[in-house]
């Protein structure tokens, strides 16, 4: 039983590394800090010695999320043992820091699944539980922290506490989706899928207006677990916010259709990795339109069915370690939105003359729409709607501008930002998005007094 595994004594500051540099996973925010890493589990932190703290995982947070200039890095790299399956419950326990790579090739073995994953296995489980991430079955599923059993938590004020919706549920719903600043997470519990076979059985469409996505869309969530959508960025610009892309929509593949022994297989870590940043030139326009109509057209007929490992259809970026430098040294930024259906249509026309405006094209384009389960955590981005995520090369003050501009826009239609993918909101903006509600008033009485990051001191009120 996993329970077993639950007498964690007390935590201690593990190595000092001074003044590491710390970027984001956008290479778009660059800051010096002190790095504590936290090793082993019989040790006590001592938050007396630096002004405030925030925990790291793994770093892959697109802006200033994870950064913490103004004091010190508490690593959780380290923090990475599985602690035990249940399997009469269905549920998996382990350290904060294990990755959800590490995380799948344990469970997928014994016929398991995650029950949401985001777009990455390279996040640690503290911190897909502090983002409360999505993924492609928000339709079906909701976000991770509707999955999270119990965490425990360790405050600064040297206690720890257990954490579920029955017990100390105030830090419960506040470290689901609170973006690392309610304290410690030393482990969690949560639920798993099961399932029969590692494999997805994956109908791709092509699309080519915006009433077609809808229509696909509306269809696919009530048939498949599964539902994303890529978008051709160039077209996107070119007809002013029409779109034509490629709709993706799967469920978990059944082992009778298999003639293999083991259809239980997880992934294999990728063999291509970037060493360096690419020329700053190398992601130019012109590049990325000719990679967005190859994308689109070299699919020749208009619905292909087929069966693929979850790793691809899950983790596409994952095949290529160190991805995001292909951006060059100055990195990128991205945006991610979510706004209503019945405003999609001018809210795209609307981002798209924006983008054009400041002669910029995106590599990466996703659309997908989120459902009505709602967050178990009080600062919620997932909201019903339309959720948008573009990649913009960093070009200096003019993608900022850029973005500040695409902020208002998300705004003005009633939506709202992913702060774990933001480097541009500002403080009235995020008390707008995230300080409207009682619940989310509570969310910032929960906040531990030493821990902060670089963008809770940009957007708090």
């Amino acid at each position: 039983m996993v329970d077993t595994f639950f007498g964690l004594t007390n935590f201690n500051a593990g190595k000092i590394f001074m003044k590491k540099l710390s970027s984001s996973w956008g290479n778009n925010c660059k800051q010096m800090s002190d790095w504590i890493s936290l090793d082993w589990q019989d040790e006590i932190v001592d938050f007396n010695i630096y002004p405030s703290y925030l925990v790291q995982g793994q770093g892959r947070s697109y802006g200033d999320e994870s950064l913490n200039s103004r004091g010190a890095i508490l690593s959780t790299r380290n923090l990475n043992k599985s602690l035990g399956f249940n399997f009469e419950a269905r549920t998996f326990c382990a350290e904060a820091g294990i990755t959800l790579s590490e995380i799948l090739k344990m469970i997928v073995p014994k016929g398991f699944f995650l029950p949401v994953t985001p777009g990455t296995k390279w996040v640690s489980l503290g911190g897909a539980i502090a983002n409360d991430v999505h993924g492609k079955n928000h339709h079906s599923k909701g976000t991770f922290g509707n999955f999270v059993v119990r965490l425990e938590l360790l405050r600064s004020d040297g206690k720890k506490y257990l954490c579920s919706a029955d017990q100390n549920s105030e830090y419960f719903y506040a470290t689901i989706g609170g973006m690392g600043l309610t304290g410690i997470i030393l482990w969690a519990e949560f639920r798993l899928q099961p399932i029969e076979s590692s494999d997805i059985e994956l109908e791709e469409i092509k699309f080519s207006s915006y009433e077609e996505f809808l229509s696909l869309n509306e269809q696919s969530n009530k048939n498949f677990e599964y539902t994303v959508a890529w978008f051709d960025g160039h077209y996107f610009l070119k007809s002013q916010g029409e779109l034509q892309g490629i709709y993706m929509r799967g469920n978990h593949g059944s082992s009778l259709k298999l003639n293999q022994n083991s259809p239980l297989q997880s992934h294999q870590d990728p063999k291509w990795s970037i060493p360096c940043f690419l020329p700053n030139w190398f992601l130019n326009k012109k590049l990325l339109n000719a990679m967005n109509f190859c994308f689109f057209h070299k699919r020749l007929a208009k619905i292909v069915k087929k069966r693929v490992h979850y790793d691809p259809y899950f983790y596409p970026l994952d095949g290529i370690n160190h991805w995001n430098r292909a951006y060059g040294e100055k990195g990128f930024y991205q945006l991610q939105s979510v706004f209503p259906i019945n405003s999609g249509r001018k809210t795209l026309q609307e981002i798209s003359r924006t983008i054009k405006k400041f002669d910029q094209t995106s590599f990466i384009n996703v659309l997908k729409t989120f459902g009505e389960i709602p967050s178990h955590g009080h600062l919620k981005f997932s909201r019903p709607g339309i959720t948008l995520c573009m990649d913009f090369k960093n070009e200096g003050i003019s993608t900022l501008k850029m973005l500040q501009d695409l902020n208002e826009i998300t705004f003005n239609a009633g939506g709202c930002l992913n702060p774990s993918k933001d480097s541009t909101m500002n403080k009235e903006q995020f008390k707008k998005l995230f300080q409207k509600k009682e619940s989310e008033v509570n969310f910032f009485k929960m906040i531990d007094p030493k821990f902060s990051s670089d963008l809770f001191q940009r957007v708090r009120a």
